[in-house]
C-alpha cells in the first residue's frame, strides 16, 4: 500500500513537470490573449484567468516539485514574509503592496459605489468600473488606469502624495474616476459624489505620448527633439494618444479649481482662466470657431475649440491640460502636432525647440507663444501647484516609501490651507520669535481605514535625513507651522 502511494505520487510529480508553465505569465486554454494569468495579482483579482493547472502552479496553489531529492514543500512559519499578493481582508487605500511594486486591489462596489461592478482605491481616491468594463475589458487597461492615477498623485514615485491638501479635498468630496467599456455603454454613475469619466476604449498602453516610449528621456528635455518622428518609429510605441492621462488630469484640475479658485478657477477672472482664454485671439469658440491651423489661417489664436457643448469652464480645463502636457513633452511629435493643429498649436514646450507643425503659421512653442502660461504651468513647487505633473505618466507606477517601512501613505484629512489666509496672518507671524520645542507634535499621517492619527514631534523631524526633512516640510503645513526652525519657515 505504501509503495503504491509513492508510485502514484511519482506519476503526479512527473506529469506536472511536463506541463508548459512560463515563469510570470500563463495563457490558459480557451482564453483570449489579453486574459493571461500573470501569476501575481491575477491569482486573487482575476481568478478566472488562472483556473488551469499551469496557472495554479505559478500562483502557488499547486506546489511545483523541487529538483532536489526531498520534494516536500517548505511551509512558511508565522515569521516568514507575507506572500506577494495575499487576499486582503481590509483592502489598503494606498496602491503600494511592497517597495517598487503596485498591484491594484479590487473589490465589489458598496455604499456610495454600489452601482460599480468593481472598485479600487489609489491613495484613497476611488476608481469605479462598470459591469461591462470589468466583465469585457482588457485587464491590462483596467490596471493601466489605476497606474496612471497613481502617477498623477505621486508623480515623483517616492511613495508619498505630492499634493496632500488637494487629494484630501478629492477624497472628502467624493470625487472619483468612472470607467466605462465603450462610448455606447449606458451605465449609470453613482448617485452622489462627482465622477470624471474615462473609457477603456481610449486607454492606450505604450503610447508615444511618453518621451521614453518614443526613444527619448522622460526627464532630459534635450533628448526630446531627436524623437519627434518616432510615432511609432523604431521604438514601436503605440501612436494612439492615451486619453487616460487627460481625464485624470481633468479630475485634479477640477479639484484645484474648487480648492484654489483665484489660481485655478474655471472663470476668466482666475489666473489660469485669464491666461488660457487669452490664447484664442480672434478664432472664436463653438459655433463661432475659426480653424487656427494651417498655412494661411483666417485668425491669429493658438487655442480654439469647436465643441459647441464646451463652455467657458470646459475650455479652461482643456487649455490647462494642453499646456501642462505640452510642458512635460507629452505632445512633442510631428504627428500629434498635426492631429490637434485645429485646436492647440503649442505642442512644443521650450523656446530652444522648433515649433510644430513647421508649416503652420500660428504654431509656436509654449514658452514663446504664451510665456506667462509657460511660467505658470511649469511652476510645480508652489503650494497651489503641487498637483501638476513634472513627468509624463506611462502607466507603470513603481513608487515606494522613502523610509523603506513599506507602509502605505493615505490621504490626509486635515483642512487644506488657503494661501490668502496665510497672507493675512503673515505680518502677525513675523512679529513672533522663531522658536520651536522638540516635544511639539504635528499631524504626520492619517490612516483612514483605522481612523488613526499618526503624530510626530519636531525632535523626530530634526533627526530625519535632509531630503526627507525637506519633503515633509514642503508638503505638510502643520510641520512648517509647529517646527519653523527645522523647516526654515521663519
Amino acid at each position: 500500500m505504501r509503495r503504491d502511494f509513492f508510485n502514484l505520487l511519482l506519476v503526479f510529480i512527473v506529469g506536472f513537470n511536463n506541463l508548459p508553465c512560463v515563469e510570470g505569465e500563463v495563457l490558459c486554454p480557451g482564453k483570449e490573449p489579453g486574459e493571461y494569468c500573470d501569476c501575481a495579482g491575477d491569482c486573487e483579482n482575476y481568478p478566472d484567468f488562472c483556473e488551469c493547472d499551469e496557472a495554479q502552479m505559478c500562483c502557488g496553489n499547486i506546489n511545483q516539485p523541487s529538483p532536489i531529492t526531498n520534494p516536500a514543500p517548505t511551509i512558511p512559519s508565522p515569521t516568514d514574509p507575507a506572500p506577494t499578493n495575499p487576499a486582503p481582508t481590509n483592502p489598503t487605500p494606498s496602491p503600494i503592496s511592497q517597495p517598487g511594486q503596485f498591484v491594484p486591489i479590487y473589490k465589489d462596489g458598496t455604499g456610495l459605489f454600489k452601482k460599480c461592478k468593481k472598485t479600487t482605491q489609489v491613495f484613497s481616491v476611488t476608481i469605479c468600473y462598470t459591469q461591462k468594463a470589468w466583465d469585457k475589458g482588457d485587464k491590462k487597461k483596467i490596471d493601466h488606469i489605476a497606474h496612471v492615477l497613481a502617477q498623477h498623485i505621486d508623480n515623483d514615485a517616492d511613495g508619498e502624495i505630492d499634493h496632500p491638501d488637494l487629494i484630501s479635498y478629492v477624497v472628502n468630496n467624493d470625487m472619483f474616476m468612472f470607467v466605462k467599456y465603450d462610448e455606447s455603454e449606458q451605465a449609470q454613475k453613482p448617485d452622489d459624489g462627482w465622477g470624471q469619466m474615462t473609457g477603456l476604449w481610449e486607454a492606450v498602453l505604450n503610447s508615444c505620448n511618453v518621451p521614453s516610449n518614443r526613444g527619448a528621456s522622460d526627464t532630459d528635455r534635450s533628448t526630446w527633439s531627436s524623437a519627434v518622428e518616432n510615432t511609432p518609429g523604431s521604438t514601436q510605441c503605440n501612436p494612439g494618444r492615451d486619453a487616460t492621462v487627460e481625464e485624470i488630469h481633468h479630475l485634479l484640475a477640477d479639484a484645484a479649481a474648487q480648492l484654489y479658485p483665484d489660481e485655478w478657477g474655471t472663470t476668466s477672472s482666475s489666473k489660469a482662466g485669464s491666461l488660457v482664454l487669452a490664447l484664442n485671439g480672434d478664432c472664436g469658440w463653438g459655433n463661432n470657431w475659426i480653424n487656427p491651423g494651417g498655412q494661411n489661417p483666417k485668425c491669429t489664436g493658438t487655442y480654439a475649440y469647436n465643441d459647441q457643448t464646451c463652455k467657458e469652464d470646459c475650455r479652461i480645463v482643456e487649455g490647462v491640460y494642453w499646456a501642462s502636457i505640452s510642458w512635460i513633452g507629452g505632445l512633442y511629435t510631428s504627428e500629434y502636432a498635426s492631429d490637434i493643429g485645429n485646436e492647440w498649436l503649442m505642442t512644443v514646450p521650450d523656446s530652444s525647440m522648433t515649433a510644430l507643425p513647421k508649416t503652420y503659421k500660428n504654431a509656436a512653442t509654449l514658452e514663446e507663444g504664451a510665456p506667462d502660461l509657460y511660467n505658470f504651468i511649469s511652476d510645480t513647487t508652489s503650494q497651489t501647484h503641487l498637483w501638476l505633473p513634472r513627468i509624463m505618466p506611462n502607466g507603470v507606477y513603481g513608487g515606494k516609501s522613502n523610509d523603506n517601512t513599506n507602509q502605505p501613505v493615505a490621504a490626509p484629512i486635515s483642512n487644506p490651507t488657503n494661501d490668502n489666509d496665510e497672507d493675512e496672518d503673515e505680518d502677525e507671524d513675523n512679529d513672533e520669535d522663531c522658536k520651536e520645542d522638540k516635544a511639539t507634535q504635528f499631524l504626520f499621517k492619517y490612516k483612514k481605514k483605522k481612523d488613526k492619527y499618526i503624530m510626530k514631534t519636531c525632535g523626530w523631524l530634526q533627526k530625519q535625513k535632509m531630503k526627507k526633512q525637506n519633503k515633509i516640510c514642503k508638503k505638510i503645513d502643520e510641520a512648517r507651522d509647529e517646527c519653523p526652525v527645522t523647516c526654515k519657515a521663519c
